[in-house]
């Protein structure tokens, strides 16, 4: 069985790590799908590349995944299309009730995950990103963030 999982990963963090695992327990190969992988602003300050080296580095060598990229375009009617046509999945596994709803209303098999993220939250986490970035000298981000 071929599962889906879909995020921004802005940036991975333990609960997605977390959630992954879980997911991965379930199926024979995973599709991570990144999300806004176009997209590079305040919210969104990881580029595509990075997120997948995030994820790369984190997982096993061994583990059966790949990573995609599920592009913004614009509502969920177009973007579950876009799904269907473009990723070969057999179940899509979420925590999000938001996810699951459009995906059940398109006919396709979820499965709720239960793994709890806790308390992580990316956007705390990319808060610390920012109050870093304010408090060292641009050469030290530099090097900090691998440009």
């Amino acid at each position: 069985m071929k599962g889906l999982v879909i995020g921004r990963f802005q940036p991975f963090h333990n609960g997605h790590h977390g959630m992954i695992k879980w997911a991965m327990e379930r199926c024979d190969e995973l599709i991570i799908g990144i999300g806004s992988p176009n997209k590079c602003d305040e919210r969104n300050p990881f580029r595509f590349w990075q997120r997948v080296e995030m994820i790369e580095r984190t997982l096993p060598t061994d583990a059966k995944y790949e990573t995609i990229q599920i592009p913004d375009v614009g509502n969920n009617e177009k973007w579950i299309k876009w799904i269907k046509e473009n990723v070969e999945f057999d179940v899509f596994f979420s925590n999000s009730r938001n996810e699951l709803t459009i995906f059940e209303n398109a006919n396709l098999k979820t499965i709720y995950n239960d793994y709890r993220l806790h308390s992580l939250c990316a956007t705390d986490i990319r808060n610390k990103i920012d109050e870093i970035k304010a408090n060292v000298p641009k050469g030290t981000w530099d090097v900090m963030t691998g440009k």
